[in-house]
C-alpha cells in the first residue's frame, strides 16, 4: 500500500512537469508573434491631422483683415469688423469690408495677420448693398483671394467663414457650414425713414456669422471668396441663420467703388411713401380715395431733376413705371436701377384721382 501511495506520487509530479514545459511553450510562441514595441512609442504623439478644411484655412487667413474705426481723437475704438483682401498692386492693397462698419465715418486702421497695423483710405462705400472698399499701401507683400463665381453656388455645399468674430481676441475665428439657400433677398431700411426700400441679394449659410465677422470672407472647398459676410438673424426662433453678398454681386460693386469712389445709379429725383402705410385719415386728408391701397406718395421732388422736368408734383401718387405696376417704393426702386442711364420712361400717377401720362429721362 506505501510503495502504490509513493508511485502514484511520482507519476503525478511528472504530470506536472510535461504541463509546466507546455505552457512555456506556448507563451514563448506568442510572444515571437508579436512585434517588439518601442518603448518610447506610447509617450509620442498622435500624428498632426490635417485635411481639405484645415488646408483651406492655413491658405486663407492671411488673407483676412480686422478693420477699425477710431474716434476723432484716433485714441477710443467705436467700431470694429473684419476686411477681406480682394485685390493688389505694386503700391496699394484693396480691401472689402462692409459698410455699416466704417459708418461712423472715423479714422480707419486695418489689421493684418502678421500683426501689422496700418491706417486705410476709404475709397467708396454704398449703402444699399452694404459695402465699402478700403486702400492700404503697405511695406510687405499681401495675397488677395482667387474670386470664385457665386452663381455656381448649391444648396448643401460646405463653406467657411473667417474673421474677428469678437474683435481683437479672436482673430481669424474660423466657422464651417453648409449654403442653406441661394438668391434670397432681405429688405432693408437704407435712408432709416422706417420703410423697407431695398432689397439686399444674399447667400444663406449655417456658417456661424458673430458681432465683428461684417465684411470677412465667405470661402468655398476650393478656398475661392464667393461672398462677404454681413449679417445674422436675432432671436429666440431663429438659429443658424447668416448671410453673406454674393461676390458676383460684389465685383460690379467694388469695380465702381475704385474707379469712381462711387456707385451710379439711374436717378429720377423723388422720395416717396408708400400708399398702404397711409392711414384713412391721411388718405381723407390728402383727397386720396380710400380704395387705393398701392402705389407710392411723392413727398419731394428735387430741383432741376428729371422728375421736375417731367411734370411730377408732389402728392402724386406713382402707379406705373414705364408699363410695370408700382406698389411700394421698394419696387419703384429694383424698376429704375433695371433702367441705364440715359433710358426714356413712362411714369403713369394718380393726380386728383386721375391718371395722368408723363415722360422722363433717366440721369
Amino acid at each position: 500500500m506505501k510503495k502504490g501511495l509513493i508511485l502514484l506520487t511520482a507519476l503525478l509530479a511528472c504530470w506536472n512537469l510535461v504541463l509546466t514545459v507546455e505552457l512555456w511553450q506556448v507563451k514563448k510562441e506568442k510572444a515571437q508573434e508579436q512585434p517588439t514595441q518601442d518603448p518610447q512609442q506610447s509617450t509620442r504623439p498622435v500624428s498632426v491631422v490635417t485635411s481639405d478644411i484645415t488646408k483651406i484655412v492655413e491658405r486663407s487667413e492671411a488673407k483676412v483683415t480686422g478693420v477699425s474705426v477710431l474716434d476723432e481723437t484716433g485714441e477710443d475704438l467705436i467700431a470694429s469688423g473684419s476686411g477681406t483682401i480682394y485685390s493688389t498692386t505694386a503700391e496699394a492693397v484693396y480691401i472689402i469690408t462692409n459698410q455699416h462698419v466704417i459708418a461712423s465715418g472715423g479714422p480707419i486702421h486695418v489689421s493684418f495677420a502678421n500683426g501689422e497695423q496700418l491706417p486705410a483710405e476709404l475709397v467708396g462705400a454704398d449703402p444699399y448693398t452694404d459695402l465699402a472698399l478700403l486702400k492700404v499701401i503697405p511695406d510687405f507683400r499681401a495675397e488677395a483671394f482667387d474670386l470664385g463665381d457665386s452663381s455656381l453656388c448649391k444648396k448643401g455645399e460646405w463653406v467657411m467663414a473667417i474673421g474677428h468674430s469678437m474683435g481683437a481676441e479672436a482673430d481669424g475665428s474660423v466657422t464651417v457650414g453648409v449654403i442653406s439657400s441661394k438668391d434670397r433677398t432681405i429688405s432693408m431700411d437704407v435712408d432709416k425713414d422706417g420703410t423697407d426700400d431695398w432689397d439686399m441679394l444674399v447667400l444663406q449659410t449655417d456658417a456661424a456669422i458673430n458681432a465683428g465677422n461684417s465684411g470677412g470672407p465667405l470661402i468655398n472647398m476650393n478656398g475661392e471668396l464667393i461672398g462677404i459676410t454681413t449679417m445674422k438673424l436675432q432671436g429666440n426662433s431663429t438659429e443658424g441663420i447668416s448671410f453673406a453678398i454674393p461676390i458676383n454681386e460684389v465685383t460690379t460693386i467694388v469695380e465702381q467703388l475704385k474707379a469712381s469712389g462711387k456707385v451710379n445709379r439711374p436717378f429720377v429725383g423723388i422720395s416717396g411713401k408708400d400708399v398702404s402705410a397711409l392711414t384713412s385719415y391721411q388718405k381723407s386728408y390728402m383727397g386720396i380715395s380710400l380704395d387705393q391701397t398701392e402705389g407710392l406718395l411723392v413727398t419731394k421732388v428735387a430741383e432741376e431733376c428729371p422728375a421736375e422736368k417731367a411734370g411730377v408734383h408732389v402728392n402724386d401718387i406713382l402707379i406705373r413705371f414705364d408699363g410695370s405696376p408700382v406698389d411700394s417704393y421698394k419696387t419703384f426702386r429694383k424698376l429704375l436701377y433695371g433702367k441705364t442711364i440715359g433710358d426714356p420712361a413712362e411714369l403713369v400717377v394718380l393726380r386728383n384721382n386721375q391718371e395722368v401720362k408723363l415722360s422722363v429721362t433717366i440721369e
